[in-house]
């Protein structure tokens, strides 16, 4: 055998290897991913979504100081399996019905790639800003969205952008261990994810006002504010959209008092 058909034999078998490496990465990488889509989809000990038929009574009775009668949260059990558990988002007629996390300002993207198990996951977990409570004037809280054919995590906020999946879904219910907040979604838009709009610690009622009304008038889509009320907490749900490179959409909601 001459030299050139022994340079063509160990590339061959260059080739041959390189390929078996990355057939076997690949088949790793896609059984995490399937083991991150189990978890995450996973409704163990989840509340089952309330039944449309019962969406208006359970309205009523949340609004009248009366405790949820169709979605109950077992806190005992969700803060055992995580003390960083803080809340838990649900939006009628969607999928999305998790808890959410609170970030820690040691590690404040923990949950980008953490589920609520502390497990690394793809889908991570819904989170709360480092920097806001579930009690702050401005409550930021972010959650993945994978593609357009994709309804897991935050994925369906993104469909606020239209008017009438706004009006259609016009209420986010967040529960804490000891609330029940029924939070109107009143405007969705998109932003650059590098961009610097970002702001939280509000210290007072006109400074989260004028913040809300700026972004509020800036949103592409939004249904009226009540005149006469008194916004005490903004909710921004944050997910990435797929429009535009780096696009994040934003959709607020509000807790109000008329």
């Amino acid at each position: 055998m001459d030299e050139n058909e022994v340079m063509k034999t160990k590339r061959k078998k260059s080739y041959y290897i390189i390929l078996a490496g990355v057939i076997v990465c690949a088949c790793i990488l896609v059984g995490l991913v399937a083991v991150a889509i189990y978890q995450y989809q996973s409704t163990h000990d989840f509340p089952q979504p309330i039944a449309d038929k019962d969406i208006q009574a359970e309205i009523k009775d949340i609004n009248a100081g009366r405790t949820s009668h169709y979605v109950k949260i077992d806190w005992k059990h969700w803060k055992a399996v995580n003390s960083n558990i803080v809340a838990w988002v649900y939006v009628p007629g969607t999928p999305i019905n998790y808890p959410v996390m609170q970030a820690k300002k040691s590690d404040p993207t923990y949950y980008l790639t953490h589920d609520i198990y502390n497990s690394w996951n793809v889908y991570g977990a819904a989170y709360i800003d480092c920097n806001c409570t579930p009690n702050s004037m401005d409550v930021i809280i972010f959650g993945h969205h994978f593609g357009m054919d994709n309804t897991a995590g935050f994925s369906e906020f993104i469909n606020y952008k239209n008017i009438n999946y706004m009006k259609k879904h016009p209420i986010v219910f967040l529960f804490t261990p000891d609330s029940t907040r029924l939070l109107p979604v009143r405007a969705a838009g998109t932003v650059n994810g590098g961009s610097d709009t970002k702001q939280t610690g509000f210290t007072d009622q006109t400074q989260l006002s004028q913040w809300y009304m700026t972004n509020y008038n800036a949103a592409t889509t939004k249904l009226p504010n009540h005149k006469g009320e008194t916004i005490s907490q903004v909710f921004l749900f944050v997910t990435c959209s797929y429009s535009t490179e780096n696009e994040r959409t934003l959709v607020y909601a509000v807790n109000t008092k008329d």
